[in-house]
Parts: structure tokens; C-alpha cells; sequence
């Protein structure tokens, strides 16, 4: 009777012992990618190593030291144009500075753990600014820098949402906008099974 219980108990994989179940193996770098975050101040992503398990023998901070408040980076927002971007309520835009009247657009970021937070864009700080949906963050540009530009945050702008690509009216307004598709009408062309090249374009529409 023993023998068949012994039996049974190995076939269903119930074997019982004092002994405590091994731990599970620790991650390596390949397989827990280090995380990133995104300063503020800078615009620059910044890694905070690899996720950290006591288990593994690995020095961890000690409890209460925490990561900056700053938006990770990698995320879906950065996908985003920059109509899509002006227009999300959980995504924060981003500019340079540029020779230009208006700003360059640089990019559209996550929010920190702390957002998203309303209200006046006025005289706020790079990590307050970072936390508004309706606000822009405007940084230097490298234009006439070094070799070792590093951006810095200028200051916080309320968020203005583009007009839309079909109420653009000249050809240069319309070109500047990465998400608009310039539409012209040409004369004296000559097509082939790769398309036509015209003599003279003309501009239409924006759309």
C-alpha cells in the first residue's frame, strides 16, 4: 500500500519535503532593459539602471529614496505630431528656439507620475511645466552651439492648438507642418509609369 502512495504522489508531482522551494532566477540586463526618464531642466533621458531585487544580491536604495519625478521615456506619446500632441490631455509638447518668429517643434513627451495638473503656464518652473497637459515646455536650440550642446529649459508657454491643415492658405504655411500634405496643380508635364514631373507647379490646396 506505501509503494502505490509513493507512487501516486510522484506521478501528480505532490512530493512534499521541508525544504523551501529555490528562488526564482534573477534577471540580467538582457532581460530587464535599464529604465529611462526624462529631465526636465534638459530634455535628455536619463537611465536609473536595472529593476533592483534584495533576492539577487544586488545593493538597492535604501526605503525613502525615491526617483525624480520625470516622465519615462519610450512611451506612446512620443509617437505622437504635433497636432496629435496639442490635442492630447495626457501627452506634453515640446520646442526649441529658432531663428524663426515661432519655435520649433521638438517633441511630445510623457507626463510625470505627478500629472496631469491645469492651470496657468505662467512663470513655472521645468519640472511644473513637465506636468501640464495645457502647457509648452520651450527649450535652447543648437543652433550656433558647440559640439556639446546640451538643451535648457527656457520657459513655460500656455498650450495654443494648431489650426487645421485644410484652413492653411499659402504653400510655406502649410510646408512647415509635418503633418499637412501640400497639394499643387502643374502644367507641361510628362508622365510616365513612375509618375510626372511638370515644368511649372503650382500651388493649390493644403490638406
Amino acid at each position: 500500500m506505501m509503494r502505490t502512495v509513493a507512487l501516486l504522489l510522484v506521478v501528480t508531482g505532490c512530493l512534499y519535503t521541508d525544504n523551501p522551494p529555490p528562488p526564482p532566477p534573477c534577471a540580467v540586463a538582457e532581460q530587464a532593459p535599464a529604465q529611462e526618464l526624462r529631465d526636465p531642466a534638459t530634455g535628455q533621458c536619463e537611465s536609473f539602471g536595472y529593476p533592483c531585487d534584495p533576492a539577487c544580491g544586488q545593493q538597492c536604495p535604501a526605503t525613502g529614496i525615491a526617483e525624480p519625478d520625470w516622465g519615462s521615456c519610450g512611451g506612446a506619446c512620443e509617437a505622437l505630431t504635433e497636432t496629435q500632441c496639442l490635442a492630447s490631455s495626457t501627452c506634453h509638447a515640446t520646442y526649441q528656439d529658432s531663428p524663426t518668429p515661432q519655435p520649433t517643434y521638438w517633441g511630445c513627451w510623457e507626463l510625470p507620475p505627478s500629472g496631469a495638473i491645469t492651470g496657468s503656464c505662467d512663470n513655472l518652473d521645468a519640472q511644473t511645466c513637465s506636468e501640464h497637459p495645457d502647457c509648452t515646455s520651450l527649450y535652447t536650440s543648437p543652433v550656433n552651439s558647440g559640439p556639446n550642446f546640451v538643451p535648457a529649459f527656457e520657459r513655460c508657454v500656455a498650450k495654443v492648438a494648431q489650426p487645421a491643415c485644410t484652413t492653411l492658405t499659402t504653400e510655406a504655411a502649410c510646408v512647415a507642418r509635418t503633418d499637412c500634405d501640400t497639394v499643387y496643380t502643374g502644367s507641361d508635364c510628362t508622365c510616365d509609369s513612375h509618375g510626372c514631373t511638370c515644368q511649372t507647379e503650382t500651388f493649390l490646396r493644403c490638406q
